[in-house]
Formats: structure tokens, C-alpha cells, sequence
């Protein structure tokens, strides 16, 4: 085939319009493509974050719709934009495009085919340069973005721009929540502000922190008290929903304080285990649970040790379980708490000092003001199995009991649950009575030198010491001396004392008219203390010669017939009669 003598045009025009039309289209495909793609991001953040909010979902479940959410909009990503970015148009499928629009009936594609190198292969020459030349003396008469538009580019992204303008006004409406969700986002474990805030919470009087998640503990069988605290917003009203494992709701509700920010209602026995929620205006606390545990039960013995010198004669200690010990002043007292059904964690005596400095053995306990403040908290050691707790005496104030004393048990068990009421118990002193005495003469009138004989007799609960008799000589002329004169006490510390003592006045000087007064005394045994002393009633003695004497002899038989004559009479029933 003969060459041509010129070169076909290279059509540089038509070229140079097709790419600008590829650019255009292109940028209206990636546009689309990319305000769709931001829209769906939008909306599956939307749709995470309505749910999140009204379900308030735990950080697992929150995660399983994040990643649910992240999936749908992958998936619906995929598809939406996928068919935007697809797309790939040559340079032949936009000269089609342009022929359609202007019915040219293939000429710009044949010209554009007519330019490749194996064309000269293909048929006339003349043709191809025919075909050529007339497509690029047309080209400046063809408007190859006729019919071309922008749609849907500005629709989407006016959409975009709306949907970010309404996220951005609502974020800087709402910062907080802004803030919380895209914490939550990243699975923190925080919850969404509210107009009420619950700022604590506790059950039973023990606080509990309301960020937690972990089981609670509680005794079985007791009420169940909840108390609240709250800021932001008053709320009107509050509840707390209890559900038990078989799906049984019940509602407790808060009653305001009238002087503080506190709810408080009360669930009048705890008997299955619960999942509560406290709802107060619209904040409300996570899911919580709560297991029953069987409430500490524990005994209390008390174990006097007396001194030593009544250990012979000391009271009987109190029964297991008695909570009121009567000991004797300078006693020890042992404490111990048995545990019944659980070990435990601590066990503390609460040591309290009584009014009542002496308790005798028909005191009135019931009646006495037990409520004075607590002086000492006394801790008991216990056993390796946490089921007996003792206090050791030495160096507290049971070591040696000097006054009354009251005290409470306070034990807690692992669950750091306690008594409803500490364990009260208390210290009473039993008296030690002083010695009796008794003493008697046969005659009160003596001579100066006589020696009349005492018979004497003294008794203690825990032992006499010594028997004394003291001598006060009361002289005519006024004067006044004094003498003892030990009595025999035949061995140590002996509960009863009698004897018969012949008292020597010779050495006295005594002279007719003088007086001499004679106190029989014992001193009881109180060990290392010393010991009371107690008196017999006092015997006079008048001292006289031989005439006063024989007179007062004859006194005697006189005035002992007349009692014998008194009691024949009384007896015969004549006495009226005389």
C-alpha cells in the first residue's frame, strides 16, 4: 500500500477535551464517593451513639455494637461507594459519550482509532485521512460537556455539610456528652452526665462506691437500708429496682430529707439474693449485686479470777454466756468471744466507765445510766481458727477490777460485717462486808486491880487478821488515856474467831470513880490492801472498893430475883394481877 505523502493530524483539540471531561466526571464520582462514605460514617456513629446513650451499655455489649455498627457501615461502604469508585472510562468510552450527545454516528471514536499505530493495516488510507481531517476541522464546533452535570456532587455534600454542621452544633451544645462518648468509644468505663448526680450511696450505713461493678455482701434476714446523696438538679423522687434471680421485680421508694440532699428508703427483709438499680431524677446507678451472708453470732464469757486471799470462798463465775460478772474488788477478769458459725476478722472491746462506783449483789443493772463514753477500745487475740478471741487481763483494766465497769463487744467477720448491735456486757463489784464482832463481860463493877474476863467473837466471809481489844481509861478528874491489848487469834486468816481474854487493870493505876471503856475490834484480810475493821458495841467498866462492890452485888441478886419473879408470873399469867 502506496504511504501517504502527508501525516494525519494528531486531533490535539478533540484530545484535550476529552481529558478535561474525564477530570470532571472523575472529580464528580470521587466527590460523591467520599461525602458517601462520610455520611455513612456519620449515620453508624449516630445510630452507636442513640443506642449507647438510652441503653447505657456496659463496655462488652458496647463493644459488640461498635463492632456491629463498624460492619453495617463497611458492608453499606462497600456498596454505595464501591459503584462510585468502579467506574474507569477511556478515551474511546467518552468519545462515545460525546457522539450520543451530539450524533456524530461514530466519526470521533473511528478518528481516535485511525490515530493508533496499526491502523495503516487496516484499509484505505484516504479514508482514514478523510475521517481524521473532517473530525478535527468539526472539533471546535463540538462542545464535548454538553449535556454533562454535577449532580449528584452538590446534593451529597450539601448533605455532608448539613450533617457535620448539626454533630458539631450538638457537640459544642453538649461538650460533655461529647467528651463521654468518645471516651466510651474507646471502651472507658464512664457513663453520660445527667441533670441529677448521685453523689453516693450506702446500704446499711456502709458506704458504697458507685463506679464499681463487684457483688455485694449483706446479712441475711435484715432490712435492707438504702441512703443516698445527690448533686445538680433536686430530683422529686427516687426508687430503688430490686430483681431476684427467678425475674421477681420489686421497688423500694427514696424519700427526700427535709434538711439535706438525701433519699433514703428502706427494704424490709433481705431474703434471696438481689440486683438493684438506684434511680434518682434521671441518673441511675449500673446493675449492682447483692448476696445474702449469714450475720456473725457470737457468745461472750467472762471468767473472774478473785485474789487470792478469797480464792477459798469466792463467788461462783457466771454461767456461759452471762454477760454480767459480780467479782471482788481487786479481781482479775478474763474475756471471751466464741465465734458460731463463722471465723472472724476482728473482734475490739469497747471499754465504757459506769457512774456507779459499787455494785452490791442486789443492784438493779437494768436501772443504771450504762451510757457513758467510750474511754478504750480493748483488741482480743485469737485463735489460729479465728473462732475464739481472747482478751489477756494484764495491763488493761480488767487486770484489777477496782470499779464497775461496762463495755461492748464489736466483731467483724470477713465480709466485714458486724452485730446489729454491739455485744453490751458489764463489770459489777461484790462487796466485801467488813468483820462482825461481838464481845461480853459478866461483871462491870471492878476493883482497880481486877482482871475481868472478855469474851470475844469476830467472823469474816475470807478471814479475820487480828483481834484487838482497846482500853480507854476515863479518869475522876477528866482525863483520858488509851491501851490495846491483842486478843489471840489461834491460827492464820480464819473465817471465825472466839476466846475468852482476862484483862489486867492492875497496871492501868486505876482508883475508885475511874471508867474504863473496852472496844473489841477485827480487822478483816483484803491481801495486800489494807483490811476494815469493824467494831463491837463498847463495855463500860466502873471501877470502886470492896463496899461498892459487895452494893453492887446485892444490886445484882435483887434485880435478878426480880426477873425471876417476872418471868414466873408471865408465865403463870399473873403478871396483871400484881
Amino acid at each position: 500500500m502506496p504511504a501517504l505523502s502527508t501525516p494525519i493530524r494528531p486531533l490535539f483539540r478533540l484530545r484535550s477535551d476529552l481529558r478535561r471531561l474525564r477530570r470532571r466526571r472523575t472529580f464528580v464520582r470521587l466527590g460523591t464517593a467520599v461525602a458517601t462514605g462520610f455520611l455513612i460514617a456519620i449515620a453508624a456513629v449516630s445510630v452507636a451513639f442513640a443506642a449507647d446513650y438510652s441503653l447505657n451499655l456496659r463496655p462488652l455489649p458496647r463493644a459488640i455494637l461498635l463492632l456491629a455498627a463498624a460492619f453495617a457501615a463497611g458492608w453499606l461502604a462497600s456498596v454505595a461507594v464501591g459503584r462510585w469508585l468502579g467506574i474507569a472510562e477511556s478515551e474511546t468510552d467518552l468519545a462515545l459519550i460525546v457522539e450520543r450527545r451530539h450524533g456524530l454516528n461514530g466519526d470521533l471514536v473511528a478518528a481516535l482509532q485511525f490515530q493508533h499505530d496499526e491502523a495503516a493495516s487496516w484499509g484505505s488510507p484516504q479514508l482514514e485521512r478523510a475521517v481524521v481531517e473532517h473530525v478535527d476541522d468539526v472539533t471546535p464546533e463540538i462542545d464535548p460537556f454538553a449535556g454533562f452535570a454535577w449532580k449528584p456532587l452538590p446534593a451529597r455534600w450539601g448533605w455532608l455539610a448539613l450533617s457535620a454542621g448539626t454533630i458539631a452544633i450538638v457537640a459544642l451544645l453538649y461538650p460533655a456528652h461529647t467528651g463521654v462518648f468518645l471516651r466510651r468509644l474507646a471502651l472507658a468505663d464512664v457513663s453520660y452526665p445527667t441533670r441529677t448526680q448521685i453523689a453516693s450511696l450506702s446500704i446499711n450505713g456502709q458506704a458504697v462506691s458507685i463506679a464499681e461493678t463487684t457483688i455485694l455482701r449483706a446479712p441475711a434476714g435484715l432490712p435492707l437500708m438504702f441512703a443516698t446523696t445527690h448533686a445538680g438538679e433536686r430530683p422529686r423522687s427516687g426508687t430503688v429496682v430490686l430483681k431476684s434471680d427467678a425475674g421477681a421485680t420489686t421497688e423500694v421508694s427514696l424519700k427526700p430529707s427535709a434538711d439535706s440532699d438525701a433519699f433514703s428508703g428502706t427494704l424490709a427483709a433481705f431474703d434471696e439474693p438481689l440486683t438493684f438499680v438506684v434511680k434518682l431524677g434521671d441518673a441511675a446507678t449500673r446493675p449492682r449485686k447483692i448476696e445474702q451472708v449469714p450475720q456473725p453470732v457470737v457468745t461472750l464469757d467472762l471468767v473472774p479470777t478473785p485474789p487470792a486471799y478469797a480464792r477459798a470462798n469466792a463467788p461462783p463465775a457466771p454461767p456461759a454466756g452471762v454477760r454480767t460478772a459480780y467479782v471482788l474488788e481487786g479481781s482479775s477478769v478474763g474475756v471471751t468471744v466464741h465465734s458460731v458459725n463463722k471465723p472472724l476478722q476482728d473482734v475490739k472491746l469497747v471499754l465504757a466507765q459506769s457512774r456507779d462506783r459499787r455494785a452490791d449483789d442486789s443492784s438493779d443493772i437494768a436501772g443504771r445510766d450504762n451510757r457513758s463514753p467510750a474511754v478504750a477500745a480493748l483488741s482480743l487475740q485469737p485463735s489460729p481458727d479465728r473462732m475464739i478471741w481472747t482478751l489477756t487481763p494484764k495491763s488493761t483494766p480488767f487486770e484489777t477490777i477496782s470499779e464497775p465497769l461496762n463495755f461492748a463487744i464489736e466483731v467483724f467477720d470477713d465480709d466485714r460485717l458486724s452485730l446489729s448491735e454491739p455485744l453490751a456486757g458489764s463489770i459489777r463489784l461484790r462487796a466485801d462486808r467488813p468483820p462482825r464482832v461481838t464481845a461480853t463481860a459478866v461483871v462491870r463493877r471492878v476493883l482497880p486491880t481486877a482482871r475481868p474476863e472478855l469474851s470475844y467473837a469476830a467472823s469474816d466471809d475470807f478471814g479475820v487478821r487480828d483481834v484487838m481489844a482497846k482500853m480507854t481509861v476515863r479518869r475522876a478528874d477528866g482525863s483520858q488515856t488509851e491501851h490495846s491489848v491483842a486478843l489471840p487469834v489461834e491460827r492464820e486468816s480464819p473465817s471465825e474467831v472466839a476466846g475468852r481474854q482476862a484483862l489486867d487493870f492492875s497496871s492501868l493505876q486505876l482508883a475508885k470513880g475511874d471508867q474504863v471503856v473496852v472496844t473489841v475490834m477485827a480487822e478483816d484480810v483484803r491481801g495486800d490492801r489494807n483490811g476494815e475493821t469493824a467494831n463491837a458495841e463498847p463495855l463500860t467498866f466502873e471501877v470502886t472498893d470492896r463496899q461498892g462492890l459487895l452494893t453492887g452485888l446485892l444490886e445484882a441478886d435483887e434485880e435478878g430475883a426480880e426477873r425471876l419473879d417476872a418471868i414466873i408470873r408471865r408465865e403463870l399469867g399473873i403478871g396483871a394481877q400484881r
